[in-house]
């Protein structure tokens, strides 16, 4: 997967469009959340087929189908590295409560949806992450 030339102010206008949207299903959650990311810094859509969903019952059935939040990482772009080798607009997974959940690495913070907008977090919270 390669990245536009200028990624960065693509990836940074992104969040900044996304910083006060509050989390919510099929549109604002965690999958989506980085899918548009990626796509916001490469043009490649990983989660178009998984699109349409609007309810967490429906999500979390079709995250259990690929794995998991890992397993939809890990088809889409390939295998994980560690934390510490994330560079902006990278995805990272992390956990909420006992769930999996996707972020975008935003510098030494990671960005994840969250009930008020996103929400920035310490980078030693991640425990895997996606180059893109």
């Amino acid at each position: 997967m390669k990245r536009y030339d200028d990624w960065l102010p693509r990836f940074n206008t992104f969040i900044k469009g996304r910083s006060g949207v509050p989390f919510s299903w099929g549109k604002q959650d965690c999958c989506l959340f980085a899918a548009d990311g990626v796509y916001a810094v490469t043009g490649i859509d990983f989660a178009s087929e998984l699109r349409g969903y609007t309810t967490a019952r429906e999500a979390l059935r079709i995250l259990a189908s690929r794995g998991n939040c890992k397993g939809l990482a890990n088809a889409a772009l390939g295998p994980p590295t560690s934390w510490k080798l994330a560079r902006r607009g990278d995805v990272v997974l992390h956990m909420v409560g006992r769930r999996q959940a996707l972020g975008l690495c935003a510098g030494d913070v990671f960005a994840a949806p969250g009930p008020h907008g996103l929400e920035f977090l310490p980078m030693s919270a991640v425990l895997i992450a996606w180059n893109v």
